[in-house]
């Protein structure tokens, strides 16, 4: 089923509400990983003695790697929307986007509860 324009409209004021604390939380995700890769280094060269080792470590490692890598893309994505909600000039912008939303699922309401009552009742005119 088509989305209607409200639901686009809405979904849009969701994400850009919650972007400041998603943006946040990736990128300190992306720190995390980063001490994590510190540690990982450090554990390989002290404790990766056998091949074995040297092997499982490598496998956190790429896991590691890949982990940051989602995270920064995250973060990578949202800050232009990041930047756009941290200006408060913006903020009001999206304070009235939400009033506009309002006004249009009132419109859109109105347009599925719509009923028409004729004007002239045939049956009535015939019995005249």
């Amino acid at each position: 089923m088509k989305k209607r324009q409200s639901e686009i409209v809405s979904e849009f004021i969701k994400l850009a509400g919650k972007a400041i604390s998603i943006y946040d939380a990736a990128y300190k995700a992306v720190n995390t990983e980063d001490k994590l890769t510190s540690d990982l280094l450090h554990k390989m060269e002290l404790e990766g003695t056998t091949s074995k080792i040297r092997s499982q470590i490598a496998v956190e490692l790429r896991e590691n790697r890949m982990d940051r890598r989602y995270y920064k893309d995250i973060a990578e994505e949202l800050e232009p929307l990041y930047e756009f909600m941290s200006d408060p000039a913006n903020r009001q912008a999206m304070k009235k986007l939400e009033q506009v939303l309002g006004k249009m699922r009132k419109a859109e309401a109105y347009h599925t509860d719509r009923t028409y009552y004729p004007r002239v009742n045939r049956m009535e005119q015939e019995a005249d």
